[in-house]
């Protein structure tokens, strides 16, 4: 008989720890990487010795290989990326599209990869 009492409570509190449990919405996954490259030569001119310096600096913590050229009173700043990067990761195809136009307007060669 305290078998059965036992058992029956046992039942009931672990029932009621089941219920109890919350439920936890996993974020949803994302499906598409949006990645880009730039594998050509781009050129910035700056009158500034500094700023010149401190562009390539930036862009070089960025990834990019740099080259600075001293022209007369400019200074020529030449930048490419030719290692293919993960811009953002993105959950829709359409949203993956969005960031392709906008890092193109950038002069950027995108591409989108679904994982």
């Amino acid at each position: 008989m305290f078998r059965n009492i036992a058992l029956a409570s046992l039942a009931t509190v672990g029932f009621g720890l089941v219920a109890a449990a919350p439920t936890q919405a996993s974020p949803p996954p994302s499906h598409y990487q949006v990645l880009y490259c730039s594998p050509a030569w781009q050129e910035r001119v700056f009158d500034s010795h500094w700023r010149a310096h401190r562009f390539e600096d930036l862009r070089r913590a960025q990834g990019f290989e740099t080259q600075l050229i001293h022209h007369g009173h400019h200074f020529h700043v030449r930048y490419r990326l030719c290692d293919w990067r993960t811009y953002r990761s993105v959950p829709s195809h359409y949203s993956a599209l969005e960031l392709e136009g906008v890092l193109r307007g950038r002069g950027y060669q995108v591409r989108i990869a679904p994982y």
